[in-house]
């Protein structure tokens, strides 16, 4: 039982870790959790992307939106997906952040679908 509660500590803390992330508009380090391909919605770009794709959509926003806080609003944390939502404030106003993903075994949280609304 103990070991069950471990390992969803320790999924928990991804929202934690993306917040950070997105604060420092971190693209390049977001990417690392990226499936292959993954469905971006920001308020320039909506639909299925590539992952390099994906960076240079996200960068730009961050160009135009540089970020100065983000907080985790939402978690959860299931065997085979999970969401998280964060609350994105920017020079420019405020953005929800909704992402969902899976726990691959050997590459942690894998992100396949990010919007920016």
């Amino acid at each position: 039982m103990s070991f069950v509660l471990a390992s969803f500590s320790v999924q928990a803390k991804e929202g934690d870790k993306i917040a950070i992330i997105l604060k420092n508009a971190n693209v390049s380090e977001l990417s690392m959790m990226f499936n292959g391909s993954i469905e971006l919605t920001t308020p320039q770009a909506s639909g299925l992307s590539s992952k390099n794709q994906a960076i240079i959509i996200l960068e730009n926003f961050f160009k135009s939106n540089v970020p100065t806080n983000a907080v985790v609003l939402h978690e959860t944390s299931g065997s085979t997906n999970s969401m998280i939502v964060l609350n994105l404030t920017t020079k420019n106003g405020q953005f929800r952040v909704t992402i969902k993903g899976e726990y691959k075994a050997g590459l942690g949280f894998v992100i396949n679908e990010f919007k920016i609304t």
